[in-house]
């Protein structure tokens, strides 16, 4: 029997079927990633085109089927107009998209709907000039909901307390490492300005992130790199499709 459910969701990414369908990948608060099929959305008049468009945020009752389910009624809560404002921000939206989907299982996935719901919100009305702290730190938090929170108050080797100016970011042993015992290989050097920038993306919220200026003489493009290169290797998704636009653009 088919079951009706009205659940708070964002449209990840769309895609056309038929002459005027549309598939949409749905992330839910309630259901987590969820994939609906919208008739009639490609219509010019269809009041789902524009429920059906990536990173529209909105409330949608669906049909969940047997093999397919539907979206039967909507409405938009926010649009995210803002993110097409700029190349730049629209292809940060659509990079950090595609890092959420490297992370997320089957099953309720509340405490990443919430993380997205927000990386949205801070690069849409967020400091431009700050696109790339804030997509740094939507990677570290994004690891830390998957369970792979890097270690940065103490040693990831011997556990004595960090102090210096002077770091080391060891992606594959999952946190920072004082200078004491800094590997000979395949560590990040961070100085002391980038190293509080660390501690700070994964304590602060984005919005907070990406009005921040107590951090602005870091790097943000070395530190976006670092915290993809993190991402990467504890997620086996070491390319992304819009990764050579987020270069391009400076911004990675």
């Amino acid at each position: 029997m088919d079951e009706d459910k009205s659940l708070q969701g964002i449209v990840l990414q769309a895609y056309d079927v038929r002459e005027s369908s549309r598939m949409i990948d749905l992330f839910t608060r309630e259901r987590g990633k969820v994939s609906v099929l919208v008739r009639g959305a490609k219509r010019n008049k269809s009041r789902f085109l524009n429920l059906s468009a990536p990173y529209v945020e909105g409330q949608f009752h669906l049909i969940f089927g047997r093999t397919t389910n539907y979206l039967k009624e909507g409405a938009i809560t926010d649009a995210h107009l803002g993110l097409r404002r700029s190349l730049p921000q629209l292809t940060t939206a659509r990079f950090g998209t595609e890092a959420l989907l490297g992370v997320l299982v089957d099953g309720e996935e509340e405490n990443l709907f919430l993380l997205y719901q927000a990386f949205l919100k801070a690069i849409e009305e967020g400091n431009p000039a700050q696109l790339s702290h804030g997509i740094g730190a939507f990677l570290l938090k994004l690891c830390s909901f998957s369970g792979f929170r890097p270690r940065v108050s103490t040693c990831v080797y011997g556990g004595e307390a960090l102090v210096g100016d002077r770091f080391f970011f060891d992606a594959e042993a999952g946190g920072i490492a004082c200078a004491l015992h800094a590997p000979s290989v395949g560590a990040d050097v961070l100085s002391g300005e980038e190293y509080a920038a660390i501690v700070h993306y994964l304590r602060l919220p984005l919005r907070v992130i990406m009005d921040a200026h107590d951090f602005s003489s870091a790097d943000a493009r070395r530190l976006a790199r670092v915290c993809f290169r993190y991402y990467a290797t504890h997620t086996g998704r070491h390319t992304l499709g819009t990764l050579s636009m987020m270069e391009e653009l400076h911004l990675l």
